[in-house]
């Protein structure tokens, strides 16, 4: 065989030319294709006439149904004590905030002695009401971090203060994902489903410690895009098993009617604990999805990077919650004008709508027709009956004077002939037609 074809074929070949280019360059040389291609494979050192082509296996692609199910199934059951953990801090946390509520409630209807009791009371009970909602995000963290950190053996006791001093952090990325979340599902569903699956995993990826705040959110994005469709319908999967199973377990407690009353108690016990814990493999089986995700490479780039992105979240987010306060507060302000009218207590009348402007208004306007009466008759009698007056309006006239009183919302307002206009605390009108003093009425 010729050394200088396997030389030249041998740089070739290291250089990157394809089988073709190197015969046609030989072919032109004088080399016969018989020589050429008994060097070609001596320098290449693989059998190309035989060569088989082995079908690639995509490295992108996610788990199986199968494999998600199977997976979640045995890391359930694994983690079984954690759940009854949970379940068991879960009761504790409710009676403790039962008892206290139906005690400071019970203080409540009976009738404290003063309105700062009254206040005592129900600062109180939103006090526990805000415990019971940190315990149960407490909780839910809780498990989630045992999961996502299981092959680091953390305790449940070190997850549980973990999640407690960094209870806001998790609320905070909650409710950023209910607000964009809501807003998609508002412009016509399907941006709220689209939303729904970018942004599922960014508890996730917070509680794991990878990412925190707005940057969970458009890290879970970034995670999911160019493979939604296969995460959505994994979830999908999952969410029909679950249906399914409580769905068997439903009809299994419509059954249970049918048996003595001691029976149905001991059968309704296993349904319950059956439903919490196909709960809790669906928790898994996001959890498997999760990790498996992770692992894989990015499967396509996002269109916008991801500090714009982190821009847009932040934006919504703080456009839509200023909305929230402000609606809040204008709820507030109404019900608080309600019931300084009364409508909370029953006396709610139709001139108890009138503000304390219109009042003023009013009894200016009624003093100047008496004194064009005074006018036209040389007396303030009988001037009252020809005013017309309101129900909630006094007046009382003599022969030389005449009053007119009116209540505000807090306190009176009192008008007379002698040019007396002035709110005061309480009733000051007099029989004798004139507004008296707060010191000289009983």
């Amino acid at each position: 065989m010729d050394s200088q074809l396997m030389q030249a074929l041998s740089e070739r070949i290291k250089a990157g030319h394809t089988k073709s280019q190197i015969r046609d360059e030989m072919l032109a040389i004088g080399y016969s294709e018989a020589a050429i291609e008994a060097a070609y494979k001596t320098a290449s050192g693989e059998d190309v006439s035989t060569e088989i082509s082995v079908p690639r296996v995509e490295a992108s692609l996610l788990p199986t149904y199968t494999s998600l199910a199977k997976d979640s199934f045995t890391l359930a059951l694994a983690q079984i004590p954690l759940l009854l953990k949970s379940i068991l801090a879960f009761v504790v946390i409710c009676l403790s905030a039962v008892l206290l509520l139906q005690m400071w409630g019970s203080l409540l209807v009976s009738g404290p002695e003063s309105s700062w009791q009254i206040l005592g009371l129900i600062s109180c009970i939103i006090f526990v009401c805000l415990c019971v909602l940190i315990g149960i995000i407490s909780i839910f963290a809780t498990i989630l971090r045992v999961l996502l950190k299981r092959k680091e053996s953390v305790r449940y006791r070190d997850s549980l203060f973990w999640a407690v001093s960094n209870v806001v952090a998790i609320s905070l990325v909650s409710v950023y994902v209910q607000v964009l979340t809501q807003v998609g599902y508002m412009f016509f569903i399907i941006p709220g489903l689209l939303l729904s699956i970018y942004l599922l995993f960014s508890m996730f990826l917070l509680i794991a410690g990878k990412e925190k705040g707005i940057a969970a959110l458009t890290a879970s994005t970034a995670l999911v895009y160019g493979r939604f469709w296969p995460v959505l319908l994994r979830i999908l999967f999952s969410v029909a098993l679950i249906f399914l199973a409580v769905l068997a377990m439903v009809v299994l407690a419509a059954l249970s009617a049918l048996f003595p009353s001691t029976l149905e108690a001991v059968f309704v016990i296993p349904i319950l604990l059956c439903v919490l814990f196909a709960s809790f493999w669906q928790l898994c089986f996001t959890v498997v999805l999760f990790e498996a995700l992770e692992n894989l490479p990015v499967a396509k780039p996002l269109p916008v990077t991801l500090t714009k992105l982190q821009t847009i979240y932040r934006t919504v987010v703080v456009v839509v919650l200023t909305l929230v306060i402000f609606v809040t507060a204008l709820i507030g302000f109404g019900a608080t004008t309600a019931y300084q009218h009364g409508y909370f207590t029953g006396e709610w009348t139709e001139t108890s709508l009138k503000t304390d402007v219109m009042q003023k208004q009013l009894l200016a306007l009624s003093l100047k027709n008496a004194e064009s009466l005074y006018l036209s008759n040389a007396s303030y009698e009988y001037v009252c009956e020809e005013l017309a007056l309101p129900d909630d309006v006094t007046c009382y006239n003599s022969g030389e004077r005449v009053a007119l009183e009116a209540p505000l919302s807090k306190g009176f307002y009192c008008v007379d002939s002698d040019g007396f206009k002035e709110v005061v605390r309480r009733s000051v009108i007099t029989e004798q037609g004139s507004c008296g003093t707060e010191e000289g009425t009983d």
